[in-house]
C-alpha cells in the first residue's frame, strides 16, 4: 500500500476518528465526508470484497453441511419470498417443540477451539477487542471468509449478499435521512465502525512494514490470514453489518465464578428466522434456548405454529431506527415498541440552579447541558404529566427562578414551549409522502417507514399539548400562584418529583 495513502490514515485516526465525536450535524456530516474519502483511497489499494450473490444455489451444500454437523432442521424448510430466506413450519408445531436445533461445534463464536490461533491471542490481549462487545466476532467471521478452507464455507456462502443500515448507505440515502435523529446517530456510527477499522488496518500494516506502530503490541495479528491488501472496509463493513443483525450470546464454555459469562455468536439455520415484533415477549412465536448440559442452541415454539407458517424469532425492544442502523431494515408493520429521541439541552449561560435541580430530579446527569428524552407513545399516555421526564424538564427550563417551578403560569409557557418544539421538528416531515415510494432503493423505502412512524409520533405529541390548558394543568398536578416576597419558599422537587419520574 503506498505510503501516503497510509500516511492519510494515520492522520484521520489521530485528528478524527480519536476525537471525541460531535452532536453537531455539520461538523459530523464534513467528518463523515472526510473518512469516506480516505477510506476510497484505501481502496483503490486492496483486493476487492464482493459478496456471494447466488445464495439460492448455495442451499443444497449448507443442508448437507448441516446434517453432518448434527443441526436438525427436520421440522422446517428453507424458503424464498420478499425478505429473502425464511424458515417455515414443515408439520404444525405445538408448543414447547423445537424448530430448529444446533450443536455448539456448528455455531461460529469466538468462545470455539476451532478459531485461528492468532485471532485467539489477539482476543485475550487487545483492548478494543476486548472493549467493543461485537467486534471479535466481525474479526472471525472476516477472517472466515478469506479462509477458503473454513469449516463454515457452506454456512458463509448463504449469508446474504446485500446488508443496510448507514455503513452501507449512499452519501444520498444517508442525507435522506435527515430530519430524523437517525442522521446523526447513522454518522456517529459510521465513524466509530471507521476507527475500529482503521486501527485494524494500521496494525496489520505496522506488522508488515514495522513502520506507525501506535504503542509497543504482540505479533497476535501477524499469525491470522489479515493483509493490508485483503483487509478492506467494504469486507469489514459487511461483516459488521451481517454481526450486528444476527448476533445472538451464548454462555461460554469455561465460567469462572457464579456469574454467567457469554461470547458473541452466529447460530447457522436459526438465524434464517425473521423477526416478529411483539410489544410482550409472553405473547412471542419463539425463544432462543441455549440447553447447557447438551450444548446446544433451540429455537423452541412457545405458541402453535400452523404447517406452512412462518417461523419468526422475537427482535426484542428494538425502535425503528436502531432496526435500521444495526438490522438494515424497518418492518412494514407497526411496531409496537418504537420510539422518538426527543433530545433538550440547556444553553451555557443556564443558571446554575436550573442544572442541579435537573440533576436531583433525574432528568439529567453530572456535566451534561443536554440529555435525550425516549417517547413511547402507549407509556406517555399511561402516566399524567407530573411522571414524564422531559415535561419536568421543559418547566425547568422556562422557569425564571426557583419558586417558578409548579406555578400556572410556568405551566403555560412549559406548555408553549414543548408544542413549540414538537411543531418545529414535525414542519421538517412535511416534504414526507404520504405512502411508501415504490421506484426506490430498498434502504430508501425502510428510511421512508422509519420517518413516517417518528412523524406519527410527533403528531400525537403536538394534538396532545393542542389541548386545553385546563387539562394540561390537571394532568400536570396541583399548580400555585407564584409566592410573593414574604412568603417565598422552594417548592419541593428533589425527592417526591424524582420518584414520580419515569
Amino acid at each position: 500500500m503506498k505510503e501516503e495513502v497510509i500516511q492519510d490514515a494515520v492522520k484521520l485516526f489521530d485528528e478524527v476518528l480519536t476525537v471525541q465525536v460531535s452532536e453537531n450535524p455539520k461538523e459530523l456530516s464534513a467528518d463523515y465526508l472526510r473518512i469516506k474519502e480516505v477510506l476510497r483511497k484505501i481502496s483503490s489499494e486492496q483486493d476487492k470484497f464482493v459478496p456471494k450473490k447466488d445464495r439460492l444455489s448455495k442451499l443444497p451444500a449448507f443442508v448437507e453441511w448441516c446434517k453432518k454437523n448434527n443441526v436438525k432442521m427436520d421440522n422446517v424448510d428453507i424458503i424464498k419470498n420478499e425478505k429473502g430466506l425464511s424458515l417455515v413450519a414443515k408439520e404444525d408445531l405445538s408448543r414447547d417443540s423445537f424448530a430448529v436445533e444446533v450443536p455448539r461445534s456448528a455455531i461460529l463464536t469466538t468462545d470455539s477451539n476451532k478459531i485461528n490461533k492468532g485471532l485467539r491471542e489477539l482476543f485475550l490481549t487487545d483492548q478494543l477487542v476486548q472493549r467493543v462487545e461485537n467486534c471479535p466476532l466481525v474479526l472471525l467471521l472476516a477472517h472466515e471468509i478469506l479462509d477458503p478452507n473454513s469449516q463454515w464455507k457452506p454456512y458463509l456462502d448463504i449469508l446474504p449478499p446485500e446488508v443496510g443500515g448507514p455503513l452501507r448507505m449512499s452519501d444520498d440515502e444517508i442525507s435522506n435521512l435527515k430530519p430524523s435523529p437517525a442522521h446523526i446517530l447513522s454518522l456517529q456510527f459510521f465513524r466509530y465502525i471507521a476507527r475500529h477499522y482503521v486501527y485494524f488496518l494500521l496494525m496489520i500494516h505496522a506488522r508488515e512494514s514495522g513502520k506507525h506502530l501506535q504503542k509497543p503490541t504482540n505479533d497476535a495479528i501477524k499469525k491470522t490470514l489479515f493483509t493490508s491488501k485483503n483487509f478492506s472496509f467494504e469486507l469489514y463493513s459487511w461483516c459488521t453489518a451481517i454481526v450486528a443483525s444476527r448476533v445472538n450470546r451464548i454462555p461460554n464454555l469455561v465460567q469462572v465464578g457464579s456469574r454467567i459469562t457469554t461470547s458473541p455468536a452466529l447460530i447457522p439455520a436459526m438465524d434464517l428466522a425473521n423477526f416478529e415484533f411483539v410489544g410482550d415477549v409472553n405473547v412471542a412465536q419463539s425463544e432462543v434456548y441455549y440447553a447447557t448440559p447438551q450444548k446446544k442452541i433451540q429455537l423452541l415454539i412457545r405458541q402453535e405454529v400452523k404447517k406452512g407458517d412462518e417461523i419468526l424469532i422475537p427482535i426484542g425492544t428494538k425502535a425503528n431506527h436502531d432496526c435500521l442502523i444495526h438490522s438494515g431494515f424497518v418492518p412494514a408493520e407497526d411496531n409496537p415498541v418504537n420510539i422518538y429521541e426527543l433530545r433538550l439541552g440547556f444553553p451555557k449561560n443556564t443558571d446554575k440552579w436550573k442544572i442541579v435541580y435537573a440533576q436531583r430530579l433525574g432528568v439529567l446527569n453530572p456535566n451534561e447541558m443536554a440529555t435525550t428524552f425516549i417517547i413511547h407513545l402507549s407509556t406517555f399516555y399511561s402516566h399524567p404529566l407530573e411522571y414524564v421526564a422531559f415535561w419536568n424538564f421543559a418547566k425547568l427550563f422556562v422557569a425564571v427562578d426557583h419558586t417558578d417551578f409548579n406555578t400556572k403560569d410556568n405551566v403555560i409557557k412549559a406548555r408553549d414551549y414543548v408544542l413549540k418544539r414538537f411543531s418545529l421538528y414535525l414542519d421538517g416531515y412535511k416534504g414526507l409522502s404520504e405512502k411508501e415510494p415504490q421506484s426506490v432503493s430498498q434502504t430508501m423505502k425502510y428510511i421512508w417507514r422509519m420517518k413516517n412512524a417518528e412523524k406519527k409520533i410527533l403528531e400525537a405529541m403536538v394534538n396532545y399539548f393542542q389541548q386545553p390548558i385546563e387539562k394540561i394543568i390537571e394532568s400536570n398536578g396541583p399548580v400555585y400562584n407564584k409566592p410573593t416576597k414574604e412568603t417565598e419558599q422552594e417548592p419541593e422537587i428533589s425527592e417526591v418529583a424524582a420518584a414520580k419520574i419515569s
